[in-house]
């Protein structure tokens, strides 16, 4: 252990400006993180993807195994990236690590996802909002409310327009 003061030189977190965790619902998203590298709770390869637009942000962590290939396919596909090759999957104990430079291309795509109220793994009696899934972009359902949609301004009313 270092006798160096960490608070002297360590970055303040930032706050989001924005509604905090995405509700459940089908929401337009931008990727605008991801990272390959973690390992989970039981020692898989999990690739945890990042994901907001001017409503919230939600995190999704895939851990990469036989049962849960079909979640990445269902990423890259709603990105619109080509599936990776042979050599961008390295085999990892049971499950399998994608090349970060394949997983760099989905950084700022935009994507639908898919996010569900589930019970808590450790209390089933709260609940948690979770990626259920991932689809194009254009898959999203008409009356959700793009991210860029422009915020309205309040109409004025003058004494004359109240009817009391």
């Amino acid at each position: 252990m270092s006798n160096e003061n960490p608070f002297a030189t360590e970055e303040a977190w930032s706050v989001s400006s924005s509604g905090g965790i995405l509700p459940a619902g089908e929401h337009l998203v931008e990727i605008v993180e991801i990272d390959g590298t973690s390992t989970s709770s039981g020692g898989y390869p999990q690739v945890v993807v990042y994901v907001g637009n001017d409503q919230g942000q939600i995190r999704d962590w895939i851990v990469v195994i036989p049962s849960t290939i079909g979640k990445v396919v269902q990423l890259t596909d709603a990105a619109g990236l080509e599936r990776p090759t042979d050599e961008q999957v390295q085999a990892d104990g049971p499950g399998w690590r994608l090349d970060p430079k394949y997983l760099s291309k989905l950084l700022g795509k935009k994507v639908g996802v898919v996010v569900r109220d589930e019970p808590d793994r450790k209390d089933p009696t709260l609940t948690r909002q979770r990626v259920a899934g991932y689809v194009g972009a254009d898959a999203v359902k008409k009356s959700d409310v793009p991210s860029d949609f422009p915020a309205s301004t309040p109409a004025t009313v003058g004494d004359d327009d109240i009817p009391f």
